[in-house]
């Protein structure tokens, strides 16, 4: 187990992917770096506390990707677990799932965030062995 994929958007906010899968167990979590917080010993790395729509909790599962729209604020945060793309823009404090148009068993892989020269914003998604899908961003 450990970590599969860091995200750092600043000198105090950043956010890391731990995935375990040893012993028969399959759980992954996504930890957030804060380090604002007022005394050096609460700035760490903690698993994020978070609700998707509806109010349940972001399900503890293996996630593969994370990715921002760095040029907004707050950033916009995409995550991708074996079969869901979740999506956050309050800095992963609730998340919404974004499946639309994908298969129901995609093996999602990983996420790209791109910013074109003429300005068009656009993110990549991989799937393992399968495809390359993207969205443009509005």
């Amino acid at each position: 187990y450990g970590v599969n994929r860091m995200m750092i958007l600043s000198n105090t906010l950043g956010y890391a992917l731990l995935n375990r899968w040893r012993n028969g167990g399959d759980t992954g979590y996504v930890l957030r770096f804060n380090g604002s917080a007022p005394l050096p010993v609460l700035r760490r790395w903690a698993p994020i506390d978070a609700t998707i729509t509806g109010g349940a909790p972001l399900p503890v599962q293996r996630y593969w990707s994370i990715e921002s729209d760095w040029t907004r604020s707050p950033n916009v945060i995409l995550l991708a677990s074996d079969d869901s793309i979740y999506r956050s823009t309050d800095g992963g404090g609730s998340w919404s799932i974004e499946n639309t148009g994908l298969p129901r068993r995609a093996h999602l892989a990983d996420l790209r965030f791109v910013v074109f020269p003429n300005g068009v914003k656009r993110f990549y998604l991989s799937t393992y062995g399968r495809s390359v899908w993207y969205a443009d961003v509005r």
